[in-house]
């Protein structure tokens, strides 16, 4: 297959550090020219605004006298004409900006108004070079931000914008089922305000364009109790659906962890089955959370430190486990 005009250009720069006698690293030998310089390129959210895996097309390290060390370099090539940078209005080189209006209906990249836009460091060659070196060389530090709970809930049937940044969507259910009038031993999970099994009473069978969707948390409202529900399932009285605005991703369990522990931390100060759990009231709640270096909530922080606290916790067992083999062989020798 005959390569691209892109692939020439980035061959023939390599031609030319090779006559220099500079050692250059491709696209995926990150790990041979440093290894934290591969994981932070792993990490970081790539050109297009992906959970990571970036790939300069060039890299090296060179000797600085002055400094008296190695300066990680990073070679984006481009194929076209007028693609070396694009700057913004102030004369900077442009980074990821914001839409300012809906992509077009059958768009290749669908976007809303105020997404990310990532055109730039994708298409231009200064500007992506200069997103893999902030990668590398900046100091980004964990941030919080604060989020509403709610982006919208209904109140008498109509919905109730609250924030676009809001981490959940709150709708009631779909119908409230008294366990009274119905027998266990079914299907499908019935959640009630109950502080154990995940809230499940029970497993039914009933008429399913009632299930609530899989995938979102149960909220019991006089009860505060919350559960992430991984399957579609009925529910009792008094329970609301949180599902995960969409403009934060998609909700799993490790996430939903995380976000449960962290409103349940902000709703320490409520009490037990006030009107205070109305969700005109508890749709402003503030709920602090990691954000990325884009403001974006930062769900793979979250996920990663659960799953962090889960090895943890593994690591607690099986060395308790170990402490009482021991023991139990010292009693018996």
């Amino acid at each position: 297959m005959a390569k691209s005009i892109e692939e020439k250009v980035e061959e023939h720069y390599k031609d030319c550090l090779k006559e220099l006698g500079i050692t250059y690293y491709g696209k995926t030998q990150a790990s041979q020219l440093n290894e934290s310089i591969a994981n932070a390129l792993k990490e970081a959210p790539s050109k297009s605004g992906g959970s990571g895996n970036n790939y300069p097309d060039i890299m090296l390290m060179l000797k600085s006298r002055k400094l008296n060390r190695y300066i990680p370099v990073m070679i984006e090539a481009k194929g076209g004409k007028n693609k070396l940078e694009k700057l913004d209005k102030e004369g900077n080189i442009e980074q990821v900006k914001l839409w300012d209006s809906d992509s077009k209906e059958g768009a290749k990249n669908p976007h809303k108004k105020g997404d990310p836009n990532f055109n730039s460091i994708e298409k231009y060659a200064v500007n992506g070079a200069y997103h893999y070196a902030k990668i590398i060389l900046v100091d980004e530090q964990l941030r919080f931000e604060e989020f509403k709970l709610a982006s919208s809930y209904f109140k008498n049937g109509k919905e109730v914008k609250v924030s676009t940044d809001g981490i959940f969507n709150i709708t009631p259910t779909k119908k409230k089922i008294n366990a009274n009038t119905i027998s266990f031993g079914g299907r499908y999970p019935y959640v009630a305000r109950g502080e154990s099994q995940n809230g499940i009473r029970g497993y039914i069978n009933f008429d399913e364009n009632y299930l609530n969707p899989e995938k979102t948390i149960s909220f019991g409202q006089d009860t505060a109790t919350m559960f992430y529900q991984p399957k579609a399932y009925f529910t009792g009285d008094k329970i609301q659906v949180f599902s995960l605005n969409s403009k934060h991703g998609e909700l799993n369990e490790k996430i939903a962890t995380y976000l449960i522990t962290a409103v349940r931390k902000a709703l320490v100060n409520f009490a037990w089955g006030q009107s205070s759990f109305a969700l005109e009231v508890i749709s402003e709640l503030n709920v602090m959370l990691p954000v990325d270096k884009y403001d974006r909530l930062n769900l793979n922080y979250m996920e990663n430190y659960i799953r962090a606290i889960e090895k943890l916790t593994i690591k607690d067992v099986v060395e308790y486990k170990d402490k009482m083999i021991a023991l139990t062989k010292k009693i018996f020798e």
